[in-house]
């Protein structure tokens, strides 16, 4: 009317007229999609958020909370992409792609514990058979790979042997691992733990390299040092503490082992107690009468 020409309209005008227009998921989650290619997470965001707003049902709520997880983690936003991975796996839990963004996102940031915990509910919510042995074979590759955890990626392959029997990469993982193990020395061992991203990780580095130093080198003292390295680490190794008390007494060092026993009744926490649980286990074991195992 005024002769003035039309401004083009851009991704973000034409975005919010489809919103106004539209309110089906599918549209709104194809509109994100191609922002998403196009390289705009932001305008993805906004698309997708709509799209939860008018899911429909459990499977399509969860569909719009993974893409709205997966936008926010490209515009730098984890805490809000991990709330979202977590509601689409509230909404539907037998749905893996959550999980595996979620993971995926935890073990970028470090966070294997949380890693561990989120592996374990989608372990629990896949049938027995390939479906949770693939699923297993893939936590051990993280774990062997990401995180160093080498005992923990070894119970995952085995885990998933024992789901499907036959599974090749399971069995084929388990001999590479016992061949790496064979040839890797001391001074590997050293390495990663010291090196190693996770204290468990080191811990059962420090605590491998303990066992060879005493059975295979017979290097007690260095043995007994690596040890308790592995205790310091991580103290819900266990078996490095078990450990530790049985080199402990064949060296006859009470007195270091008395030290680790006050330490353990002077810790009120559940380590603790299993501390004391596993020094008392042991020495009763051994056949030891000491007092503190009274």
């Amino acid at each position: 009317m005024n002769g003035r020409p039309t401004p083009p309209r851009t991704r973000r005008d034409s975005g919010f007229q489809l919103r106004a227009v539209f309110c089906d998921e599918g549209t709104l989650l194809a509109r994100g999609d191609d922002a998403m290619k196009d390289g705009d997470a932001a305008e993805a965001a906004r698309c997708f958020q709509h799209a939860v707003r008018h899911a429909g049902n459990p499977r399509a709520e969860a569909t719009a909370y993974l893409r709205l997880g997966e936008a926010n983690r490209t515009l730098g936003r984890d805490e809000a992409a991990i709330h979202c991975f977590r509601r689409a796996i509230e909404a539907m839990p037998e749905w893996s792609p959550p999980y595996m963004a979620l993971i995926a996102l935890l073990a970028d940031g470090d966070d294997w514990p949380a890693v561990d915990r989120v592996e374990r509910s989608l372990f629990a919510e896949l049938p027995a058979g390939e479906r949770r042995a693939d699923a297993l074979v893939a936590s051990g590759d993280r774990w062997w790979y990401r995180a160093g955890e080498r005992g923990r990626a070894r119970r995952r392959y085995r885990e998933a042997l024992r789901n499907v029997p036959e599974h090749e990469s399971a069995a084929l993982r388990l001999q590479a691992a016992a061949q790496s193990e064979r040839r890797e020395g001391l001074s590997g061992l050293r390495f990663t733990a010291r090196q190693a991203p996770s204290a468990r990780a080191r811990a059962e580095a420090w605590l491998t390299m303990g066992q060879r130093l005493w059975f295979e080198h017979r290097r007690f003292d260095e043995a007994i040092e690596a040890l308790t390295s592995a205790r310091e680490e991580d103290p819900t190794l266990l078996a490095a503490l078990e450990m530790l008390v049985v080199a402990l007494v064949e060296r006859r060092r009470f007195v270091r082992l008395e030290s680790i026993w006050r330490a353990a009744t002077h810790d009120p926490t559940i380590e603790g107690v299993a501390a004391r649980a596993t020094i008392r286990e042991t020495l009763r074991n051994l056949g030891a009468s000491l007092d503190l195992a009274s």
